[in-house]
């Protein structure tokens, strides 16, 4: 995703549930089965204390180890690099849903278009 973003881009991807331990399953969620929010994760390549000191967030912070390749923050410095995105979630059926990630723009894209957009894949 930050590949994607510091190039101007823009993604839109399903992931699983919010009841998963998938990408979305470390955010706090409204009480609604349905909704459109904002989060944010912080990303760190040290488990310095004094790296988590300085992050004052309510999002959440994810450690990229060493053998993961990130270009954006070298493996061991007290940099960090957060992701903005909104998590969507909305029913297909009675009784499932569908979880969208992206950064698309809320004023332009609302759920409706999202809905529109993931269904012409």
């Amino acid at each position: 995703m930050a590949h994607v973003v510091e190039q101007g881009q823009y993604f839109l991807f399903r992931t699983k549930d919010i009841h998963s331990k998938g990408l979305v399953g470390n955010f706090n969620f409204p009480d609604a089965e349905s909704f459109d929010i904002d989060v944010s994760v912080i990303l760190v390549r040290s488990h310095s204390k004094k790296v988590l000191a300085d992050i004052h967030t309510e999002g959440y912070i994810r450690f990229v180890d060493q053998a993961a390749a990130f270009d954006y923050i070298e493996y061991g410095s007290y940099d960090t690099y957060e992701l903005s995105f909104r998590i969507l979630r909305f029913p297909i059926s009675t009784s499932t849903y569908e979880c969208i990630v992206t950064n698309l723009p809320r004023d332009e894209f609302p759920v409706e278009r999202i809905k529109t957009l993931y269904n012409a894949r």
